[in-house]
């Protein structure tokens, strides 16, 4: 009976070891918050500084996320916006699927480029790619930690997808869900239900090649200093699934308001 016992426990602990392997340090939290969790727990967890404002969201009057900002708008970088901003969003998800800080560093608070690399692979682990050249005087870069549809990570460079001239295909990554230019590009966040002054724009556009994606993106001066830095979770399967079950709830109800009419027996008058 023990040794039943052991080999079941070998087993638990193989499929736990797979799952870590999958997502591993990559499944974690931005300021406390994590992907999959309940508006409720995302509000618990979230770790904001004492003067950081914090709103809910709400999505057909139900409370679907919560927004945070602290900060006067700042215009001596390229990603004009609060100094700290924070969002979680739910939406008609079952769970959080979308999260992201952004910081905008005062020019007495910046750091190297490196120090932020070496940051944030403590946090999230081994990248899938760099996006961007680490050496350019000024610049932005993406590092992006991407799992495809079965939780595994892709590891690569980075890559749009496409062929050779030889006709090969070239592989892409599978999520490919960052967007620097919109970062700081509205300053009412882009449809108005975030409120000014914030400037994160959820994304519109998912992959089906992906189940979850991270990324840490950032700007950096001539001298070589970070100036404004935005970390992203995003969790497309979930999302997905909602889009789904959305599409199919109209396209059913479509049938049934033809069938209701049809079941009038209307005919036409000629």
């Amino acid at each position: 009976m023990r040794f039943i016992f052991e080999k079941i426990h070998a087993v638990l602990a193989t499929g736990v070891a797979l799952a870590l392997l999958s997502f591993g340090a990559h499944a974690t939290d931005i300021a406390g918050v994590k992907l999959g969790m309940s508006v409720g727990e995302a509000k618990a967890a979230f770790g904001r500084p004492a003067q950081m404002k914090v709103i809910p969201i709400y999505t057909n009057k139900i409370e679907s996320g919560l927004a945070a900002w602290q900060g006067e708008r700042l215009y001596d970088n390229s990603w004009s916006g609060p100094l700290d901003e924070f969002a979680a969003f739910k939406g008609h998800a079952d769970s959080i699927w979308f999260v992201q800080k952004n910081q905008r560093l005062p020019k007495t608070a910046r750091y190297t480029r490196q120090v932020l690399l070496e940051a944030v692979r403590k946090k999230f682990g081994k990248e899938s790619f760099i996006k961007g050249e680490m050496g350019d005087k000024l610049g932005a870069i993406v590092v992006g930690w991407e799992f495809d549809q079965d939780g595994k990570q892709f590891f690569g460079p980075y890559s749009e997808g496409g062929r050779t001239i030889t006709g090969a295909a070239i592989p892409a990554a599978p999520c490919r869900m960052f967007d620097l230019v919109r970062i700081g590009s509205n300053p009412t966040g882009g449809d108005n239900f975030l409120p000014e002054p914030m400037s994160i724009i959820l994304p519109s556009e998912f992959k089906r090649s992906c189940s979850r994606a991270y990324y840490a993106e950032w700007t950096h001066d001539s001298d070589g200093l970070v100036e404004a830095v935005a970390l992203r979770a995003i969790d497309s399967a979930t999302i997905l699934r909602a889009i789904d079950g959305k599409s199919a709830g109209s396209e059913a109800d479509a049938r049934k308001r033809v069938q209701d009419q049809q079941n009038k027996g209307v005919k036409p008058s000629l």
